[in-house]
């Protein structure tokens, strides 16, 4: 009996035992690799141990003038997201790619949609005679289709059917300018109208080649042609205002475009440059530019144009005020910057 008891005590604490050991956990190492290219990863370079069956998160941020491209887990493309996940069940090897940023300009040329690049100039197949660019969406729009554009290769995103004017487009809308009915018609980015607003109401070509700018999703500013004010645009309201009258000595105002709070506005008197805002006296950044500029980009170190009259496209230094013809292209019409 007494042998007994000790057997059953003896397994009981056995059993305890056992039971009471800790069940071994598997670890796996998780090596990030330096990225190729320029931005940070999380976790950060260097080796990470995981339990067995871990869930780790993958976040990637390109520096700026960068893209995130890739994650590629053991030499194997994984992801292309710049949040992504992955399961630890076997040690591993991870490596984020990030490309750098390539940037073109687009304008019109004989009916087609011209790209320029510092290794020169192509067609990237677009047959139009009006177009626009939503950069920071990377979209391509024409009268009829729109395009991503993102990837560096034109990818079909929808087919629809706009009325016929010059497009500019931010913001989820899109404004076609009828420059023969002065009427500015609001479109969605699926095709989908939302309003027209007349100008003035009878037509008389103030909307021919006029150029507009998206201050936000419910307001847009149009220059008149051949005169000299400045016509905000209410969406929601359907109601056309002056934004800003210029004096009569900046005649016959055009192509204008904006850099952080600030206008830059082409006119024919001189043919001159000026920066402006709303209130307040408009200043000369220069004159005895190539006469008829028909678009143009401000950066923060030079101005990008392109006159049709000069045929060509231009760059403007704002430190030696020189003025270069880049490219010769024959009666270039507008002119947008792509960044992919």
């Amino acid at each position: 009996m007494k042998k007994a008891i000790i057997s059953i005590i003896f397994f009981s604490i056995l059993i305890l035992f056992l039971t009471a050991c800790p069940k071994k956990i598997t670890q796996y190492s998780l090596e990030i690799l330096e990225p190729e290219g320029n931005g940070l990863v999380d976790p950060s370079v260097g080796d990470h141990d995981y339990n067995e069956g871990t869930e780790v998160t993958l976040s990637a941020t390109p520096d700026n003038d960068w893209r995130f491209a890739k994650w590629e887990v053991d030499g194997t493309e994984y992801s292309t997201d710049l949040t992504t996940t992955l399961t630890m069940d076997s040690d591993k090897e991870v490596k984020a790619f990030f490309d750098e940023n390539q940037e073109a300009f687009l304008t019109l040329v004989d009916g087609s949609v011209l790209k320029i690049t510092e290794d020169g100039t192509s067609s990237i197949g677009i047959i139009t005679e009006y177009f626009c660019v939503d950069d920071d969406n990377k979209i391509i729009f024409t009268l009829t289709k729109s395009y991503d554009y993102s990837s560096g290769e034109l990818e079909l995103i929808n087919e629809f059917n706009l009325s016929e004017g010059f497009l500019y487009s931010r913001y989820g809308i899109i404004a076609s300018i009828n420059n023969s009915t002065d009427i500015v018609d609001f479109f969605n980015y699926d095709g989908t109208f939302i309003k027209s607003i007349k100008i003035i109401d009878e037509p008389d070509g103030t909307a021919q080649n006029s150029y507009g700018i998206f201050l936000d999703e419910n307001t847009f500013l149009l220059s008149e042609d051949g005169d000299n004010n400045l016509i905000q645009f209410n969406i929601s309201e359907g109601t056309a205002e002056i934004y800003r009258s210029f004096s009569d000595s900046l005649q016959w105002i055009g192509a204008f475009c904006r850099l952080g709070n600030d206008f830059y506005i082409y006119t024919i008197t001189d043919s001159a440059i000026y920066k402006f805002r709303k209130y307040g006296i408009p200043v000369a950044v220069d004159n005895g530019f190539p006469n008829n500029i028909a678009g143009m980009i401000v950066e923060e170190d030079k101005i990008h144009f392109v006159s049709n009259f000069a045929n060509g496209y231009y760059t403007y230094d704002f430190t030696s005020k020189e003025t270069e013809k880049v490219l010769e292209i024959h009666y270039p019409k507008k002119i947008f910057k792509i960044t992919y």
